[in-house]
C-alpha cells in the first residue's frame, strides 16, 4: 500500500532537499531529493517575468512528479493530490527563485543549483 507524503513531508524536501538542475530534450529540469521523497519537474524560462533594474528573466516550476522509494507512492501531473498544494508551490518558487538560480556570465544569465542551497537552522 502506498502513502501519501504529508504536507510536512513535501515541504522539507522543498526546504533541505539536494537540488538538481539539468536539460532533458531541450528543457530544463529540476529534481528536488532527500531520504524519503524526490520531485522533479520542468523549470520554464519566462523572459517575459523580468522584474526591477535587473534584465534576469523569471523561472516558473511546474511539477512533473513526486515520490518516495520508501512507500511507493509515486504521482505525476502538475497538480498532484497532496495537501496544501498552493503553499508546496509557493515554497517551491521560492527555493527556485530566479535571484538564487541566475548567475551572470560573458554578459548572459546561466542557471546554476549552486546558490540556492538547502535552508540550514
Amino acid at each position: 500500500m502506498t502513502t501519501l507524503p504529508s504536507f510536512n513531508e513535501v515541504l522539507k524536501l522543498i526546504l533541505f532537499g539536494r537540488l538538481s538542475l539539468e536539460i532533458r530534450v531541450g528543457r530544463n529540469w529540476f529534481t528536488l531529493r532527500d531520504e524519503d521523497l524526490e520531485m522533479a519537474g520542468l523549470l520554464l524560462v519566462r523572459p517575459d517575468w523580468k522584474t526591477g533594474r535587473s534584465d534576469r528573466p523569471g523561472l516558473m516550476p511546474v511539477i512533473q512528479h513526486i515520490e518516495s522509494q520508501v512507500t511507493g507512492f509515486r504521482v505525476e501531473g502538475h497538480a498532484p493530490a497532496i495537501d496544501n498544494l498552493s503553499d508546496v508551490y509557493d515554497g517551491l518558487r521560492e527555493r527556485l527563485a530566479p535571484s538564487k538560480l541566475f548567475c551572470r556570465e560573458d554578459r548572459q544569465w546561466k542557471l546554476t543549483a549552486f546558490k540556492s542551497p538547502p535552508k540550514k537552522y
